[in-house]
């Protein structure tokens, strides 16, 4: 496994956040994709990070998850899409290379680096898309980075 851990700074966000069944994933993270970016335009704000996907808390059949972007600073949403913020303190980062029907293999990797580290994890991980699908058809070349935050080192 290449990860590493990163010292992050706190990132304020406008993203969409619901409760969705695992097999609707898909279709609400480019909905709200949609909604942020377009929100985002509207204002004439630019992003300043890639779009993300944040796993607030799952079950063996759904989950509370938030999708949208980084801001450059905090900003007030507008209907469904809402102000939030990924945290900062230490993280576990590594890269995903590959469809996004087998990043479950990547966290399981990352799960098992951070405990052979004596780490425990400290909040709901998210993962950031560098590859756009629409305009890389190849699953094999999507690259996306998945996020893991720590407890503070004792």
């Amino acid at each position: 496994m290449d990860a590493e851990i990163r010292e992050l700074n706190p990132q304020p966000t406008l993203v969409m956040r619901r409760r969705v069944e695992l097999a609707g994933i898909g279709q609400f993270v480019q909905e709200a994709f949609g909604a942020v970016y377009g929100l985002l335009a509207a204002r004439g704000i630019a992003p300043t990070g890639m779009p993300f996907t944040r796993y607030l808390e799952m079950s063996e059949t759904s989950m509370d998850v938030e999708a949208g972007t980084a801001v450059p600073v905090a900003t007030t949403g507008e209907g469904d899409v809402v102000a939030s913020e990924l945290p900062g303190g230490p993280c576990a980062v590594t890269w995903h290379i590959g469809p996004f029907d087998t990043i479950s293999e990547t966290y399981e990797a990352l799960s098992a680096w951070i405990a052979a580290l004596q780490r425990a994890p400290g909040g709901p991980p998210w993962e950031c898309y560098w590859t756009d699908p629409s305009s890389e058809p190849d699953p094999a070349k999507w690259r996306t980075e998945v996020f893991q935050p720590l407890t503070p080192s004792p």
